[in-house]
């Protein structure tokens, strides 16, 4: 149950452990991004989702050829050479933005939502002292309601049962 919420509704919401670690290290001073709907289909029902998302970390990554052998070095008669430690990167770190959770809800609203980012907020503190916009867009553009695309005649409102089912 979370406070002063409006929608009786339910909510499924998703985060690792290495997306809690991206929160607790993400700066106060930049906004994480509530986007969505998008849509995923689970055996026939169509189920929309949303991300919690932060901007790319832009830092520049260390580059090393190591099949250059052009600079091999021998550690044993040589000065040791300074270089750069890089912090491994996990899977929910891509090129256009970071991950930090998922979720589903029943209503889809922005209450249901709101509902959500406080209930991460239980685990992950931190997310109170960051700024969250709710953007409400999906960036690859708008979902189309599911009676439109029920109503095409190229996608079966209902999945009927084929003969290798039946065996």
């Amino acid at each position: 149950e979370v406070e002063d919420s409006i929608d009786d509704t339910w909510i499924v919401s998703g985060q690792s452990p290495a997306q809690q670690e991206l929160i607790e290290r993400h700066k106060a001073t930049e906004p994480l991004f509530v986007e969505g709907s998008f849509r995923v289909w689970l055996r026939g029902t169509s189920v929309n989702y949303f991300i919690l998302r932060a901007d790319p970390d832009l830092t520049p990554k260390p580059e090393q050829d190591h099949d250059d052998i052009s600079r091999l070095s021998l550690p044993l008669f040589e000065q040791p050479t300074e270089q750069q430690v890089a912090r491994t990167t996990v899977v929910h770190e891509q090129e256009d933005s970071t991950i930090m959770a998922v979720c589903a809800t029943g209503s889809s609203s922005r209450d249901s939502l709101l509902s959500w980012i406080r209930l991460l907020q239980r685990d992950n503190p931190r997310l109170g002292e960051v700024p969250v916009l709710f953007t409400l867009k999906s960036p690859i553009g708008t979902t189309e309601p599911l009676k439109e695309i029920e109503a095409e005649e190229h996608v079966p409102a209902v999945v009927t049962e084929t003969t290798t089912d039946k065996q």
